[in-house]
């Protein structure tokens, strides 16, 4: 059998950190690609404002970075917040 040998194990370790590398971005570059909407940031604040005033602030707050806090809260939760946002 005629193994590849490496001097170094440096050598051998850059053999098998680059392909995981450019894998890794890809994915990210990927997952990027699939949350990017096609609003503009200033379409975002017109909707988000507009569903504030609408009282819409479940749907107000998905549009923002508070996205992540208020999908964690069950309906429950959510009104006993209710004044603090009116």
């Amino acid at each position: 059998m005629n193994y590849r040998r490496f001097r170094e194990p440096s050598c051998a370790l850059s053999f098998l950190i680059a392909p995981l590398l450019l894998f890794i971005s890809c994915t990210g570059c990927a997952a990027f690609a699939q949350n990017n909407q096609t609003r503009t940031p200033t379409e975002t604040v017109r909707e988000f404002y507009k569903a504030m005033h609408e009282k819409r602030f479940r749907e107000a707050f998905a549009l923002s970075i508070y996205k992540p806090a208020i999908d964690g809260l069950s309906a429950e939760e959510f009104n006993d917040l209710r004044p603090d946002f009116e």
